[in-house]
């Protein structure tokens, strides 16, 4: 794993392409219910992974509704909205979300491995020009 990795996210101020999310370096994760998150999001950094963020489901939802409200008709052409339109229909039955960095694939594997068996359901990888689901 490489120690090159990308700042926190900020979703006030999320990452976008074309208007639509695109967090590179990151990956995006989803768990039936925050609190399963957030037991995820303390066995990350116990494994000293650090910067990863919880994202409440009421949180997720009201910022994907946004986001959506305002893409670009290009976006349409990308996968982003695919996964941003998969995050609030998630986000509105309660699922709870995690973004951590993942500066490589051995860190992005690592991850999901760690969170897997804790109840992760939904985890998308998102490279430079690849977007991927990793569970």
């Amino acid at each position: 794993m490489t120690d090159d990795k990308p700042p926190p996210l900020d979703l006030s101020t999320p990452p976008t392409s074309f208007t639509s999310f695109k967090p590179v370096g990151h990956i995006v994760i989803g768990f039936p219910d925050d609190d399963t998150c957030a037991r995820a999001v303390s066995a990350l950094e116990d494994a000293g992974i650090g910067e990863v963020q919880q994202i409440p489901s009421d949180d997720m939802r009201s910022k994907m509704a946004q986001m959506l409200d305002m893409a670009s008709g290009s976006a349409e052409f990308g996968h982003e909205i695919v996964e941003m339109r998969k995050y609030l229909a998630l986000s509105a039955v309660g699922y709870g979300w995690l973004i951590a960095p993942a500066a490589d694939d051995e860190a992005m594997q690592h991850i999901v491995l760690l969170v897997e068996p804790i109840g992760a359901r939904v985890a998308v990888n998102y490279g430079r020009l690849l977007i991927q689901d990793v569970l």
